[in-house]
């Protein structure tokens, strides 16, 4: 399902803004899975940072690239952070027990190919792309629920000033 997306150019202060603005968005009675995708130094370790401190702002959130997964319990919502970067095989994520988590817990995974068929499926997919002094960030929701965060990002006047032009890609 790519029912719903959105583009985004977002400066290097803009992270902590998108995560209130999507938890304002977040649904309450379920875990989300998102895919923090793009190359080396794009920001999505920042992103996921922005994120977790939208719940918990005195959150210490890290690049798990070596201990490949770090779980913050952050305002009454679990989020697990994975880096697969460092992954040599996709079947070395069943090492990090990502299809037993909790019910209600969120999942953010950076360099989720390295994880190819072993994940589980995404409900929103952040591609960010680097530009001169910001970041392109494509939004595409792969399920109802993603469907329902962005069309609802969508409303967000901040982000709306941010809009940035050309296909998501």
């Amino acid at each position: 399902m790519n029912g719903a997306f959105g583009r985004w150019r977002i400066g290097p202060r803009g992270w902590p803004h998108l995560g209130r603005s999507l938890r304002a968005v977040w649904p309450r009675d379920r875990g989300l899975v998102v895919y923090l995708e793009g190359p080396l130094g794009a920001g999505k370790t920042s992103l996921a940072r922005g994120f977790v401190r939208a719940w918990e702002p005195a959150a210490e959130v890290t690049s798990p690239t070596f201990v490949l997964r770090e779980d913050h319990d952050a305002g009454g919502q679990l989020f697990v952070h994975v880096d697969l970067y460092r992954l040599r095989f996709p079947a070395e994520v069943e090492d990090l027990a990502l299809r037993e988590l909790p019910a209600g817990a969120n999942l953010l995974v950076e360099w989720p190919e390295h994880g190819r068929g072993r994940l589980p499926a995404p409900d929103l997919v952040f591609i960010l792309v680097p530009e001169e002094g910001a970041r392109i960030l494509d939004a595409r929701a792969c399920s109802a629920a993603g469907v329902g965060v962005l069309e609802a990002l969508a409303t967000d006047p901040w982000l709306a000033a941010r809009a940035a032009t050309g296909a998501a890609g």
